[in-house]
């Protein structure tokens, strides 16, 4: 019996001394090397952004780039008879914020000879000085400019949902000229710069973006960078710098930096931590 015992005892022992709860999830921080991107190499669009932000891939690179270009004017295209597809030179701005470029975000005008497309076995003439376009249906009018018939534009065009590239199901007449423009002129916000990072190899790294305010004590801040790859997250880690010896100028001021570093997985999340 008491042999027994004695075995139950050392079982017991073995269990608990094999299961430190303190392992589960602990992190471990590997420090992660970074560098700042310049200034002048810093596109208008990231200074949009304030407080946290981050591009971990080319994809929120292009949602970003969609959602922040400058506008331009109309720009007019003569068709050939033969091409299809027209693009602005300029990046479309997503105006209805839906995340992509769409029909919603265009002006289509097309004039010179009319445009007929046939749809569930009826043949149309288009209204296209613009098109009319509601719900993803073209209106299309009689000649008293009552409304006639609604049809899906998809059966006349195709609009790139990236770069708002506009590609007609059958080519425009020749001689006809294709009208663009993006829906919301802001162009002047940007004085004609782009959302352009074609620079920045999306495929090797990623970008963080941090933002402090504060009064006219703060001075910056320092910040490190650590991955925990146990729980699967990158941790920005930032303590500000202030100057606490002098009374505080009663102005605001922000410090703002871009840094950038090897790529995040796409399972990894990033977590921002202020130091005391």
């Amino acid at each position: 019996m008491k042999y027994f015992q004695y075995v139950l005892i050392c079982l017991l022992f073995l269990f608990i001394g094999s299961c430190n709860v303190h392992d589960i999830d602990e992190p471990i921080l590997v420090p992660i090397q970074f560098s700042e991107l310049s200034s002048d190499s810093i596109p208008p669009c990231l200074n949009c952004y304030s407080f946290e932000f981050c591009l971990r891939n080319i994809n929120d690179y292009n949602s970003l780039r969609i959602k922040y270009a400058p506008q331009g004017k109309y720009e007019r295209f003569t068709a050939n008879g033969e091409q299809n597809k027209f693009q602005l030179s300029y990046q479309a701005l997503d105006a209805d914020d839906d995340g992509k470029i769409g029909v919603g975000d265009l002006i289509i005008y097309v004039s010179g000879k009319p445009l007929y497309v046939t749809y569930n076995g009826r043949n149309y003439k288009l209204n296209s000085t613009p098109f009319y376009i509601i719900n993803n249906e073209i209106l299309i009018f009689d000649s008293t400019g009552r409304l006639e018939s609604r049809i899906p534009y998809q059966t006349v065009f195709e609009i790139d949902s990236i770069n708002g590239a506009v590609t007609f199901i059958i080519p425009p007449p020749s001689g006809n000229v294709v009208s663009l423009c993006a829906s919301r002129a802001i162009y002047d916000e940007y004085n004609g710069r782009t959302c352009s990072m074609e620079y920045f190899d999306f495929n090797k790294y990623s970008i963080i973006g941090k933002e402090i305010n504060g009064n006219g004590c703060l001075k910056g801040f320092n910040k490190w960078l650590y991955k925990d790859s146990r729980n699967k997250t990158f941790i920005y880690k930032y303590k500000r710098i202030e100057d606490k010896n002098t009374r505080c100028p009663a102005i605001h001021v922000s410090f703002r930096s871009w840094i950038y570093f090897d790529k995040i997985p796409d399972d990894f999340k990033i977590i921002f931590e202020e130091l005391n």
